[in-house]
C-alpha cells in the first residue's frame, strides 16, 4: 500500500487578471506583426535526413543548393530546386557515425572523420577528399601535428578556398592545407575564432572575436593573413552567402536573420524570430534566394535538423485576430518554447509574450518591476505566470487582480483537478484564482 506522506506544488502559477481598462480611453495604435516568413518543409527522400554539419554547394546560376543527407548507415547528396523539390539521391558508400564536418563543392565531398578516446577525452581527426564522380577517396593522417598542442584537439570550422586549399579553424588558428594534405600556411593570433564560411566563388572568411571585437575577416593567402575586419553584433552567428539582392552578406541572430549590405556598411532584418514563431539559435541558414526566400536547417530540442524553405508572408494586424497576453519575470524557456509551437501552428489567434527579463534585469528586480506596472494600471496582461507563489501573486490576489478560471474550463478538467490545486487557489467564495502546471508528489512504499 502506498501512503502519501506529502504534496509539493511546484507552482508555475498561471493567474489570469480581469481587465482593468476604461471604455473610454483612447485606443491604442494597432500593433503590427513584420518581417513574418512561413516555412515549408523540403521532402527528402524517404529514408535520410538532414546532415548539419555541412556546408552546402550552392549554385548561384541555376540557385540550385546541394546538402549533404544521412540514411541507415551511409550518406547521400540531395540536390534541392529552387521551387523547394528534392531530386534524387547520390549516394556516397560513406559511414555518417564518424562525420564531425563537411562541405561539399561542385566535384568534391570534403570532411573531418573524428574519434573520441572516452578514457583520456582526445580528439583525433582525419580529412577525407571524397572525389564525386568517381567515388574515389585519399585520407589524411592525424591532423593534430598541423595545429599546435592542445589538452584535446576541437576543429570547430572547415571551408574550401577556390583553388582547393582546405581551411580548418580550431580556437586561436587557421590551417590551411593543400588536396595533398601538406600545409601551406597557418593563421595564429590571439583572438577565438568561432567559425569558417565562404563565398560563392571560393574566398573563405573567418568569424568570431578579434581582440575585443566581434569580427567577420577573409583569408588572404597570398600573404596567408587575415584582411580588413568588419565589425559583427556579437549575436551572428550561422553566417551564410546568398544570391545578389542588395546584400553581400546574411547571419542569424538573437532577433531574427539579417542582410547585410557592404557599401553601406548597414544590416537589416529579414525575418523576425518573433514574428515568424522561431526560435532563436534554431535556423541555420543554407541558403538565401533573396530577401524574401531562405532555405534553413530547422533544429528540434533533440538535434534533429529538418530542411525548410521559408518564404514572406504578409505583415499581420494583432487587433484584426484574437490575442492573448502573456507576463512572466523568470527565465521559463520551456514556456517561450510552448507559446512558439502555438503560434506557429494557429495563425488565426495569436499568444503575446512580455518578458520582463529580455534586457537582462535580473529576476527579483523584473518581478519588482511587473508587479509595479500591474498595481499601478500602467500594463495589462490577460496571463501572468511565475516559477512559484511569490510576493507578486500574492499581491495580485490581495487587489483582486484575478479572473476565477471555473468558467474557462470545461467539466472534464475541472474534474481533473487534484484536491491540494483547489485548497490551495480555491478562494472562500468558490472561485480559482490561479493554477499549476506540475506537482510531484513523494510516496512511501
Amino acid at each position: 500500500m502506498k501512503t502519501f506522506s506529502k504534496i509539493l506544488l511546484l507552482f508555475l502559477c498561471v493567474l489570469t487578471l480581469v481587465s482593468c481598462g476604461n471604455d473610454e480611453e483612447e485606443a491604442a495604435e494597432p500593433e503590427v506583426l513584420t518581417n513574418i516568413f512561413r516555412g515549408t518543409t523540403v521532402s527528402l527522400p524517404d529514408g535520410y535526413m538532414l546532415t548539419s554539419a555541412a556546408l552546402p554547394y550552392r549554385d548561384t546560376e541555376s540557385d540550385e543548393v546541394t546538402v549533404l543527407c544521412q540514411a541507415e548507415g551511409h550518406l547521400a547528396l540531395v540536390t534541392v530546386s529552387p521551387d523547394g523539390s528534392a531530386g534524387e539521391p547520390q549516394v556516397l558508400d560513406i559511414d555518417p557515425q564518424t562525420v564531425s564536418r563537411a562541405v561539399v563543392t561542385e566535384e568534391m565531398l570534403y570532411y573531418l572523420e573524428l574519434h573520441f578516446d572516452s578514457e583520456t577525452a582526445e580528439r583525433s581527426y582525419y580529412l577525407h577528399n571524397f572525389h564525386l564522380a568517381d567515388g574515389t577517396e585519399t585520407v589524411s593522417g592525424e591532423l593534430s601535428e598541423h595545429f599546435m598542442p592542445y589538452d584535446s584537439l576541437r576543429i570547430g570550422g572547415m571551408a574550401v578556398m577556390a583553388d582547393g586549399l582546405i581551411c580548418l579553424s580550431a580556437e586561436m588558428e587557421m590551417v590551411a592545407l593543400n588536396p595533398l594534405f601538406g600545409k601551406e600556411f597557418t593563421v595564429v593570433s590571439s583572438d577565438f575564432i568561432r567559425s569558417l564560411t565562404a563565398s560563392p566563388d571560393g574566398q573563405v572568411y573567418a568569424y568570431g572575436y578579434f581582440g575585443s571585437d566581434y569580427c567577420f575577416v577573409p583569408i588572404n593567402p597570398d600573404v596567408m593573413t587575415y584582411g580588413q575586419r568588419l565589425n559583427l553584433p556579437k549575436s551572428a552567428d550561422k553566417l551564410c552567402f546568398g544570391s545578389s539582392d542588395g546584400y553581400d552578406l546574411y547571419w542569424s541572430g538573437d532577433s531574427g536573420v539579417y542582410g547585410w549590405n557592404k557599401t553601406e556598411n548597414q544590416s537589416t532584418l529579414l525575418l523576425d524570430y518573433n514574428s515568424s514563431s522561431l526560435l532563436s539559435g534554431n535556423l541555420d541558414l543554407l541558403y538565401v534566394y533573396n530577401s524574401d526566400r531562405i532555405l534553413a536547417a530547422e533544429r528540434d530540442d533533440n538535434f534533429n535538423y529538418t530542411l525548410t524553405l521559408y518564404e514572406r508572408a504578409p505583415d499581420v494586424d494583432l487587433s484584426a485576430i484574437p490575442t492573448l497576453e502573456i507576463a512572466y519575470a523568470d527565465s521559463n524557456n520551456n514556456l517561450r518554447k510552448n507559446i512558439v509551437a502555438f503560434n506557429k501552428a494557429h495563425t488565426d489567434v495569436r499568444i503575446i509574450e512580455k518578458k520582463y527579463t529580455a534586457d537582462g534585469t535580473d529576476v527579483e528586480t523584473a518581478t519588482r518591476n511587473l508587479l509595479n506596472d500591474i498595481l499601478n494600471g500602467l500594463y495589462k496582461p490577460d496571463i501572468v505566470t511565475a516559477e512559484t507563489v511569490n510576493d507578486m501573486i500574492v499581491q495580485l490576489y490581495r487587489n483582486g487582480l484575478y479572473t476565477d478560471l471555473y468558467p474557462l474550463m470545461g467539466d472534464e478538467l475541472k474534474n481533473d483537478l487534484l484536491g491540494c490545486v483547489t485548497r490551495t487557489f480555491e478562494t472562500d467564495t468558490g472561485e480559482l484564482w490561479a493554477i499549476g502546471t506540475n506537482l510531484v508528489v513523494d510516496t512511501l512504499v
